[in-house]
Protein backbone atom coordinates (compact mmCIF):
# COMPACT_ATOMS: atom_id res chain seq x y z
CA UNK A 1 0.00 0.00 0.00
CA UNK A 2 1.48 3.20 -0.66
CA UNK A 3 1.71 6.84 1.59
CA UNK A 4 -1.03 8.08 -0.08
CA UNK A 5 -4.62 6.79 1.05
CA UNK A 6 -6.55 4.17 -1.35
CA UNK A 7 -9.59 4.95 -2.66
CA UNK A 8 -11.96 2.24 -1.53
CA UNK A 9 -15.50 1.65 -3.87
CA UNK A 10 -16.34 -1.60 -2.23
CA UNK A 11 -15.49 -4.04 0.06
CA UNK A 12 -15.05 -8.08 0.34
CA UNK A 13 -15.15 -10.30 3.18
CA UNK A 14 -13.70 -13.84 3.98
CA UNK A 15 -16.13 -15.73 5.43
CA UNK A 16 -14.57 -18.41 8.49
CA UNK A 17 -12.27 -17.05 10.83
CA UNK A 18 -12.99 -13.36 9.10
CA UNK A 19 -16.56 -13.07 9.83
CA UNK A 20 -17.50 -16.24 11.85
CA UNK A 21 -15.63 -17.89 14.78
CA UNK A 22 -15.57 -21.59 13.12
CA UNK A 23 -11.99 -22.09 12.95
CA UNK A 24 -11.25 -23.56 16.14
CA UNK A 25 -14.26 -25.83 15.53
CA UNK A 26 -13.00 -27.14 12.02
CA UNK A 27 -9.58 -27.29 13.06
CA UNK A 28 -10.38 -29.72 16.05
CA UNK A 29 -12.61 -31.60 13.39
CA UNK A 30 -10.40 -32.64 10.67
CA UNK A 31 -7.63 -33.20 13.35
CA UNK A 32 -10.16 -35.80 14.77
CA UNK A 33 -10.11 -37.49 11.16
CA UNK A 34 -6.39 -37.15 10.43
CA UNK A 35 -5.31 -38.99 14.01
CA UNK A 36 -3.36 -36.21 14.98
CA UNK A 37 -2.69 -32.06 15.26
CA UNK A 38 -1.17 -30.47 12.44
CA UNK A 39 2.33 -28.79 12.78
CA UNK A 40 2.10 -25.32 12.29
CA UNK A 41 4.14 -25.56 8.02
CA UNK A 42 0.70 -27.77 7.09
CA UNK A 43 -1.61 -25.48 9.25
CA UNK A 44 -0.24 -22.70 7.16
CA UNK A 45 -0.07 -24.48 3.60
CA UNK A 46 -4.28 -25.48 4.14
CA UNK A 47 -5.66 -22.01 6.13
CA UNK A 48 -7.50 -20.35 3.65
CA UNK A 49 -8.23 -22.90 0.82
CA UNK A 50 -11.47 -24.01 -0.35
CA UNK A 51 -12.72 -27.14 1.46
CA UNK A 52 -12.10 -29.99 -1.26
CA UNK A 53 -8.66 -28.44 -1.60
CA UNK A 54 -7.75 -28.66 2.32
CA UNK A 55 -9.40 -32.30 1.91
CA UNK A 56 -7.82 -33.52 -0.73
CA UNK A 57 -4.03 -32.21 0.86
CA UNK A 58 -4.86 -33.80 4.80
CA UNK A 59 -6.03 -37.50 2.88
CA UNK A 60 -2.94 -37.53 1.01
CA UNK A 61 -0.67 -36.17 3.62
CA UNK A 62 -1.83 -38.68 6.20
CA UNK A 63 -2.62 -41.40 3.52
CA UNK A 64 -6.43 -41.80 4.35
CA UNK A 65 -8.56 -44.47 3.26
CA UNK A 66 -11.60 -41.93 1.53
CA UNK A 67 -12.54 -39.55 -0.70
CA UNK A 68 -12.70 -36.03 -0.60
CA UNK A 69 -16.56 -35.76 -0.79
CA UNK A 70 -16.28 -38.70 2.20
CA UNK A 71 -13.93 -36.49 4.20
CA UNK A 72 -15.54 -33.14 4.13
CA UNK A 73 -18.77 -35.32 4.59
CA UNK A 74 -17.18 -36.89 8.04
CA UNK A 75 -16.20 -33.11 9.02
CA UNK A 76 -19.41 -31.64 8.76
CA UNK A 77 -21.00 -34.25 10.99
CA UNK A 78 -18.54 -34.27 13.83
CA UNK A 79 -19.57 -30.06 13.58
CA UNK A 80 -22.99 -30.67 13.13
CA UNK A 81 -24.04 -30.34 16.71
CA UNK A 82 -22.23 -26.51 16.73
CA UNK A 83 -22.52 -25.08 13.22
CA UNK A 84 -25.52 -22.78 13.93
CA UNK A 85 -24.19 -21.29 16.92
CA UNK A 86 -20.68 -20.45 16.33
CA UNK A 87 -20.23 -16.47 17.17
CA UNK A 88 -19.08 -13.76 15.12
CA UNK A 89 -15.61 -12.93 15.47
CA UNK A 90 -15.52 -10.29 18.04
CA UNK A 91 -16.06 -6.60 16.56
CA UNK A 92 -16.56 -7.25 13.00
CA UNK A 93 -20.46 -6.60 13.20
CA UNK A 94 -19.45 -2.90 13.58
CA UNK A 95 -17.72 -2.88 11.04
CA UNK A 96 -20.16 -4.73 8.68
CA UNK A 97 -22.66 -2.42 9.79
CA UNK A 98 -20.92 0.79 9.45
CA UNK A 99 -20.04 -0.15 5.99
CA UNK A 100 -23.01 -1.12 5.23
CA UNK A 101 -24.50 2.30 6.87
CA UNK A 102 -21.97 4.37 4.31
CA UNK A 103 -23.44 2.56 1.57
CA UNK A 104 -20.08 1.06 0.58
CA UNK A 105 -20.81 -2.49 -1.59
CA UNK A 106 -20.23 -5.17 0.70
CA UNK A 107 -19.63 -9.01 -0.32
CA UNK A 108 -18.50 -12.34 1.03
CA UNK A 109 -15.85 -14.59 -0.88
CA UNK A 110 -15.18 -17.99 0.57
CA UNK A 111 -13.44 -21.53 0.36
CA UNK A 112 -16.82 -23.10 2.02
CA UNK A 113 -19.22 -24.94 0.20
CA UNK A 114 -22.44 -22.97 -0.11
CA UNK A 115 -24.60 -25.37 2.11
CA UNK A 116 -22.47 -25.36 5.13
CA UNK A 117 -21.55 -21.58 4.39
CA UNK A 118 -25.55 -20.74 4.92
CA UNK A 119 -25.79 -23.38 7.94
CA UNK A 120 -23.29 -20.83 9.82
CA UNK A 121 -25.19 -17.85 9.28
CA UNK A 122 -29.22 -19.11 10.40
CA UNK A 123 -28.53 -17.52 13.12
CA UNK A 124 -26.76 -14.16 12.42
CA UNK A 125 -28.60 -11.21 11.39
CA UNK A 126 -25.65 -9.71 9.13
CA UNK A 127 -26.13 -12.29 6.46
CA UNK A 128 -28.86 -10.33 4.79
CA UNK A 129 -26.24 -7.46 4.37
CA UNK A 130 -24.53 -9.12 1.98
CA UNK A 131 -26.35 -9.72 -0.99
CA UNK A 132 -23.51 -11.30 -2.82
CA UNK A 133 -21.52 -14.34 -1.89
CA UNK A 134 -19.21 -16.46 -3.75
CA UNK A 135 -18.99 -19.93 -2.12
CA UNK A 136 -16.13 -22.61 -3.12
CA UNK A 137 -19.42 -24.16 -5.71
CA UNK A 138 -19.03 -21.52 -7.51
CA UNK A 139 -15.43 -21.02 -8.62
CA UNK A 140 -13.42 -23.83 -9.83
CA UNK A 141 -9.74 -23.29 -8.25
CA UNK A 142 -9.62 -21.96 -4.35
CA UNK A 143 -7.28 -18.73 -2.85
CA UNK A 144 -4.43 -18.57 -3.84
CA UNK A 145 -6.03 -17.52 -7.40
CA UNK A 146 -7.88 -14.35 -6.96
CA UNK A 147 -10.59 -16.17 -8.62
CA UNK A 148 -13.26 -16.20 -5.95
CA UNK A 149 -12.35 -12.24 -5.12
CA UNK A 150 -12.85 -11.38 -8.91
CA UNK A 151 -15.66 -13.27 -9.25
CA UNK A 152 -17.37 -11.41 -6.14
CA UNK A 153 -16.05 -7.90 -7.35
CA UNK A 154 -17.88 -8.37 -10.88
CA UNK A 155 -21.30 -9.71 -9.07
CA UNK A 156 -21.20 -6.06 -6.95
CA UNK A 157 -20.88 -4.04 -9.89
CA UNK A 158 -18.36 -2.54 -12.55
CA UNK A 159 -15.72 -1.90 -10.11
CA UNK A 160 -11.57 -1.94 -11.11
CA UNK A 161 -9.77 -4.19 -8.19
CA UNK A 162 -7.99 -1.05 -7.22
CA UNK A 163 -10.86 0.10 -5.34
CA UNK A 164 -11.65 -2.78 -3.65
CA UNK A 165 -10.85 -3.79 0.16
CA UNK A 166 -10.12 -7.51 1.15
CA UNK A 167 -10.49 -8.30 4.60
CA UNK A 168 -8.56 -11.58 5.42
CA UNK A 169 -7.47 -13.85 8.08
CA UNK A 170 -5.33 -16.73 6.11
CA UNK A 171 -1.70 -15.21 4.39
CA UNK A 172 -3.34 -17.58 1.49
CA UNK A 173 -6.29 -15.28 1.57
CA UNK A 174 -4.46 -11.78 1.59
CA UNK A 175 -1.73 -13.45 -1.13
CA UNK A 176 -5.02 -14.28 -3.55
CA UNK A 177 -6.03 -10.23 -3.17
CA UNK A 178 -2.76 -9.58 -4.03
CA UNK A 179 -3.05 -11.62 -6.82
CA UNK A 180 -6.56 -9.78 -7.90
CA UNK A 181 -5.18 -6.23 -7.77
CA UNK A 182 -6.98 -5.96 -4.93
CA UNK A 183 -6.11 -3.89 -0.99
CA UNK A 184 -6.03 -6.67 1.63
CA UNK A 185 -5.92 -6.28 5.24
CA UNK A 186 -5.41 -9.05 7.62
CA UNK A 187 -7.10 -9.30 10.60
CA UNK A 188 -5.96 -12.22 12.91
CA UNK A 189 -5.26 -12.28 16.53
CA UNK A 190 -2.09 -14.17 16.24
CA UNK A 191 0.24 -11.58 14.81
CA UNK A 192 3.56 -13.46 16.04
CA UNK A 193 6.09 -13.33 12.37
CA UNK A 194 3.76 -12.03 10.49
CA UNK A 195 5.98 -9.97 8.11
CA UNK A 196 8.33 -13.22 7.95
CA UNK A 197 5.04 -15.15 7.00
CA UNK A 198 4.14 -12.08 4.73
CA UNK A 199 7.35 -12.58 3.21
CA UNK A 200 7.45 -16.45 2.75
CA UNK A 201 4.26 -16.39 1.21
CA UNK A 202 5.79 -13.20 -1.09
CA UNK A 203 2.99 -10.60 0.33
CA UNK A 204 3.70 -7.23 -0.18
CA UNK A 205 4.97 -6.04 3.49
CA UNK A 206 2.73 -2.86 2.93
CA UNK A 207 -0.36 -5.20 3.60
CA UNK A 208 -1.89 -4.14 7.16
CA UNK A 209 -2.51 -6.35 9.67
CA UNK A 210 -4.33 -6.00 12.74
CA UNK A 211 -4.82 -8.03 15.85
CA UNK A 212 -8.37 -7.14 16.34
CA UNK A 213 -11.47 -5.45 14.16
CA UNK A 214 -11.10 -2.63 16.78
CA UNK A 215 -7.88 -1.57 15.47
CA UNK A 216 -9.14 -0.97 11.89
CA UNK A 217 -8.64 2.71 11.10
CA UNK A 218 -11.21 4.05 8.55
CA UNK A 219 -9.44 6.75 8.16
CA UNK A 220 -6.90 5.30 6.29
CA UNK A 221 -8.75 5.12 3.09
CA UNK A 222 -10.96 7.10 1.22
CA UNK A 223 -14.70 5.41 1.07
CA UNK A 224 -16.02 6.41 -2.27
CA UNK A 225 -19.45 5.61 -2.27
CA UNK A 226 -20.85 4.91 -5.59
CA UNK A 227 -23.50 6.78 -7.38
Amino acid sequence: MSSERPVIKAVIFDSDGTIIDTPPMYWKSVHQIAGEVFPTEFYLELDGRKDTDLAALIIKRYKLNMTVQEFLHKRDEIVASQIEHCPLVEGVDKIIYKLHDMGIPISIATGSQRGPFEQKYVNQPVRKLFEHVVTSDEVTVGKPDPTVFLTAMKMMGDFKPENVLVFEDAYLGVLAAQNAGMHAVYVHSDSTNVEEQFKAFGIHNAVPYEKNWNDFDFDSYIWDVPK
